[in-house]
């Protein structure tokens, strides 16, 4: 995907661009400042020769100014730039250019960061004849035999880029990641990055390693980029990606799902159906099942005309920290030793008890959102060797004696397997079961912004006994039933959630909340190295009224709910205890999820 246009540095002007044209890209800030945005009403003005040159006296800001000045002299003629390049008030082509953001990034030959100042007028301050003198700080020492010693004041360390916007920035995360060339500039420090190499103006590779071992903040994303190249999904490269998105700042809360659209539409390739609101369909039974880390608040439209309605239900409606342990259930297809990937996918395993339905709008029948994997999973895996293989999959004997070290994985997870899957892409990997994949026609899916989904569930009410910390400021309420019974644990959102109604010493008296199942799950107690037994906060209590038969622990996920009229909203997650949860006294009802 290549942008629709592109500024022609020699010309001071907006250009058509084609598949021919090498371009620069600019990532950057906008801040608070007015400045010069294209619009429909003055596209074909600024298509006019010198139409942006300082004679026409245009309000450019300084860090594209400087830009433009750096693109020519490095003899490139094209700069992409998104207030230039986006007609901003096109809805259709401004969604276009959004989800495309990931591929322009990725096919511009250069990508320039200004990682430092508050807006864009900040300016890349300490190109002689371009830009601005720069102040970097320096101190000289004379020594003996006329040697210099001279002191440098430079970031120490790429996790300075976090105090400055530019790192906070959700929209700046994927112009980070999809770059294959990026010239940061930061704190009047020149620094290159590409796949091969690392330099900075006053040292050597080895140097720059030695200094900053740490590389960059955004590190763990290195798996997400290449990600786009395979087929077969990483999951836990998306779930860093989307942590990520969560904790990054929004001028508009309500662009949450703009910002993430460029990788969206770079991931789904290996995602059939795409994505709902940035979570994938093909999993999304598990994928709904995220939780809050240490306290997360709503993200709320800002401008008064936004249609715009970030759902509770998804990690876009909320800015904060999340974990999304609970997906690794969604990676049992993996074989333990073949895996090539960092995924460790948990023992834990999720049932759904419905099919999921999205409405774009309130007042639609809904569609259903289907089980994808599960379904693979039902057809295909554990001993149901009888289906023909999807396409690009091939089935293969299995070997007892090659896996025996995973004999007790193999039968907790169901029975022993007669076959393993390969998949074409990458033959030496194997599979418990085939993944239902997307054929290489099938265009990219994003639904959103999609408001609301909607099932008919299970509602019971539990009562809150005492609140505790698995971790600090992670917060979590014991739940008991109406004679007192341990029931299960609920994370909250956040804690602040409870001040509407009660109090904290209220929750000692014995708080109704009011929650609905939304999937089955069973994880092993006996195995202290799976991390979903470390980040499950009912295990933190060592309690021993908390129901098992000594190996498993089986539960409903359930989700806190407030009402309002007949739209319900997600203020927390919970576990309950399976056998205890089932023999309470509960209603089906239709749920509609905001």
């Amino acid at each position: 995907m290549r942008p629709t246009w592109v500024v022609d540095v020699w010309q001071q002007c907006l250009v058509g661009a084609s598949s021919a044209h090498e371009y620069v890209a600019l990532s950057y800030v906008w801040g608070g400042n007015l400045f010069i945005k294209t619009l429909r009403s003055n596209i074909d003005q600024l298509q006019v020769p010198l139409s942006l040159s300082l004679e026409r006296n245009v309000e450019v800001p300084r860090s594209i100014r400087d830009a433009m000045n750096l693109t020519e002299s490095m003899g490139k003629r094209y700069l992409w730039v998104d207030c230039l390049c986006i007609v901003q008030d096109d809805e259709i082509h401004k969604a276009e250019q959004i989800a495309s953001m990931a591929a322009i990034f990725a096919n511009a030959s250069l990508t320039i960061i200004a990682a430092s100042g508050e807006n864009a007028d900040a300016g890349l301050p300490g190109f002689p004849g371009i830009s601005t003198p720069r102040s970097v700080q320096q101190q000289t020492f004379i020594l003996n035999h006329g040697l210099k010693v001279v002191k440098l004041q430079r970031p120490d360390s790429p996790f300075w880029r976090v105090s400055q916007p530019w790192g906070r920035r959700a929209w700046t995360i994927q112009e980070h990641l999809f770059s294959k060339r990026r010239l940061v500039y930061e704190k009047g420090w020149i620094r290159w990055h590409c796949n091969k190499a690392t330099w900075q103006e006053d040292c050597t590779t080895a140097q720059v390693d030695s200094i900053f071992p740490e590389k960059d903040i955004w590190d763990d994303l290195t798996d997400l980029r290449q990600e786009c190249t395979r087929t077969i999904p990483n999951i836990t490269a998306l779930g860093n990606a989307i942590r990520h998105f969560v904790r990054a700042d929004l001028t508009y809360p309500e662009d949450s799902l703009d910002a993430f659209a460029g990788v969206a539409t770079a991931l789904s390739p290996c995602y059939k159906d795409g994505f709902i609101s940035g979570l994938p369909v093909a999993f999304f039974y598990i994928a709904v099942l995220w939780k809050p880390l240490w306290g997360i608040c709503r993200r709320r439209s800002k401008k008064p005309d936004a249609q715009i309605k970030l759902p509770s239900w998804s990690w876009a409606g909320w800015k904060g920290d999340i974990e999304t342990s609970s997906w690794a259930a969604a990676m049992d297809f993996l074989i333990a030793s073949c895996r090539r990937f960092d995924d460790h996918p948990s023992l834990e395993r999720v049932t759904p008890l419905f099919e999921w339905k999205y409405h774009e709008i309130l007042t639609d029948t809904g569609k259903p959102i289907p089980n994808i994997w599960y379904e693979s999973r039902q057809k295909f895996g554990y001993g149901k060797d009888s289906e023909p293989c999807p396409h690009g999959w091939t089935r293969h004997k299995f070997s007892e004696s090659r896996f025996k070290h995973l004999d007790g994985e193999m039968k907790y997870l169901g029975s022993t397997p007669q076959h393993i899957y390969k998949h074409q892409s990458g033959p030496h990997s194997e599979f418990r079961y085939p993944l239902i994949l997307p054929t290489e026609t099938e265009a990219p899916i994003l639904r959103q912004p999609v408001p609301y989904i909607s099932c008919t569930t299970r509602r019971a009410y539990l009562y809150g006994d005492t609140v505790f910390q698995d971790r600090p400021g992670n917060d979590n309420i014991l739940l008991r039933n109406q004679v007192g019974t341990w029931m299960g644990i609920l994370t909250l959102h956040n804690l602040a959630h409870l001040d509407r109604n009660m109090t904290m010493s209220s929750i000692s008296s014995r708080t109704l909340f009011e929650l609905v199942e939304v999937a089955r799950g069973r994880t092993r107690l006996d195995d202290p190295g799976d991390p979903q037994n470390f980040l499950c906060p009912e295990f933190s209590l060592k309690s021993q009224e908390m129901p098992t038969d000594g190996k498993f622990y089986e539960y409903y996920y359930v989700l806190w709910i407030e009402w309002d009229g007949d739209i319900a909203y997600r203020k927390g997650i919970g576990r309950v205890a399976k056998s205890r949860w089932e023999f309470e006294e509960g209603e089906r009802i239709n749920l509609m999820l905001g």
